[in-house]
């Protein structure tokens, strides 16, 4: 897959579509895992849109910094994004949610178009397990060191 970058600056995947990103929050999600990957994607000219896992679009973050969401889970339509991105935070909220389980399965196994990318920062990885989104990992993984004199 190659990434471009058109006359415009807008960066683009295989010259078709503009790299959109879904940033998935709730409230008590942690700040810096939501908003420094948010400003780094802007900033690189992706377009991020802060979805927001509650009934309403205005959350608190962790911190207590408020954050204005341009949408929220339920009227959301992720074959329009290439990515989707759970930071760190409040995940046991998620993992109650069917609507997101159900959108991310269909997301990530019956994509519509370029191949999609499913991320996560800290414990947002413990909603991709919980979803069982993660592969189990292929080879076996000792926590015993095999170098000498281990005993």
């Amino acid at each position: 897959m190659d990434l471009l970058t058109t006359a415009n600056k807008t960066p683009r995947i295989a010259k078709s579509r503009p790299v959109r990103i879904a940033i998935i929050i709730t409230q008590k999600t942690n700040d810096l895992h939501a908003t420094v990957p948010c400003f780094l994607w802007r900033k690189a000219r992706y377009a991020v849109d802060l979805i927001s896992a509650e009934a309403k679009a205005s959350i608190m973050l962790e911190m207590g910094i408020h954050v204005r969401c341009d949408n929220t889970l339920s009227k959301t339509n992720f074959n329009q994004y290439t990515a989707a991105f759970i930071p760190h935070g409040n995940t046991t909220r998620l993992v109650e949610i069917d609507k997101l389980r159900k959108d991310l399965e269909k997301f990530v196994y019956k994509p519509k178009g370029p191949m999609r990318w499913l991320f996560s920062s800290g414990n947002g990885a413990c909603v991709l397990k919980e979803f069982d989104l993660i592969a189990p990992c292929p080879w076996p993984i000792s926590h015993r060191s095999k170098r000498k004199g281990n005993g």
